[in-house]
């Protein structure tokens, strides 16, 4: 089972670090087998608003306090882009607790990405697609999504 419910045919096989908690797979995926799961019926943060909400703010405070701690209270973040996007709720909370001039999602799922573009504001820009499709000049500051 992935992070929206969806079951998937083979087994997510999953470690973490003992140090950090950082989780991830045993076993890398196909590209096919990730297109597979991120598809349009893909639906994290579109189940429940209240949920995605307070999710998005925790993560967003935790990412802020990180950031404070290692680079300091004068980093500039005037360009954010977040890969994994989802609904645009996390990156709508940094864009506006780090004061970034403009931010750009990028969400592999077509209804996700749809949704989100409907949620943000002037200042944040979705776009549909993987990683690996985005050309974009690079950003001052890269956030990835947590492993799913």
């Amino acid at each position: 089972m992935v992070s929206d419910g969806k079951v998937v045919s083979n087994p997510l096989k999953r470690c973490s670090c003992n140090n950090c908690g950082h989780g991830f797979h045993t076993q890398s995926f196909s590209e096919e087998q990730i297109k597979e799961i991120y598809s349009a019926d893909y639906s994290i943060g579109l189940r429940d608003a209240v949920a995605e909400a307070a999710r998005s703010a925790e993560y967003s405070r935790q990412i802020e306090a990180f950031l404070t701690h290692h680079l300091g209270n004068e980093a500039n973040f005037s360009k954010i882009i977040e890969f994994g996007c989802g609904s645009g709720t996390l990156l709508g909370h940094l864009t506006n607790r780090l004061g970034a001039q403009i931010s750009t999602g990028v969400e592999p799922s077509s209804r996700i990405a749809a949704n989100a573009r409907s949620n943000v504001g002037g200042r944040i820009s979705i776009h549909e697609g993987f990683a690996e499709q985005f050309e974009a000049s690079p950003p001052a500051t890269i956030f990835a999504c947590p492993l799913t």
